[in-house]
């Protein structure tokens, strides 16, 4: 179990990518139910607020996510989603899905969120964002 039959530890190193002519070995195991997974774990972090720390584990910390830094980019779309994506991809989105994220985070307002669109823009920006396939690549 700890020696693995190359670098690629036990991933097929020829792994063809599909849709490509590329081999990445570390898409031998994300496929179509390992993407929706984690988009609904995403769910769970950002709409149903993750786990409480379990009590009886000393030191527990449990699994949440703290999006209050973004709240005050809330107010302007195009500015929480070029913020969060550089700071989550290390680059711009491309313009195509930039548009398309900025226009799904402007659809979440007052008048359709009540009180809580910030914290609802902010999550939909990040939903969009981590589940993108720009954020599932190792560059």
């Amino acid at each position: 179990m700890f020696r693995p039959p190359s670098v690629f530890n036990y991933y097929p190193p020829d792994y063809p990518v599909a849709g490509t002519e590329l081999q990445g070995p570390a898409f031998g195991i994300h496929n179509a139910n390992t993407a929706l997974t984690r988009l609904n774990f995403l769910v769970y972090l950002l709409d149903w607020g993750g786990s409480s720390p379990d009590s009886s584990i000393p030191g527990a910390l449990g699994t949440r996510v703290r999006t209050d830094a973004f709240l005050a980019d809330a107010p302007d779309p195009a500015r929480l989603v070029d913020r969060m994506a550089l700071l989550v991809l290390g680059e711009p989105l491309s313009a195509s899905v930039r548009q398309a994220v900025i226009t799904a985070v402007t659809a979440e307002s007052q008048q359709n969120s009540g009180s809580s669109w910030p914290a609802r823009r902010v999550a939909m920006a990040a939903y969009l964002i981590y589940g993108s396939p720009q954020y599932q690549v190792q560059r």
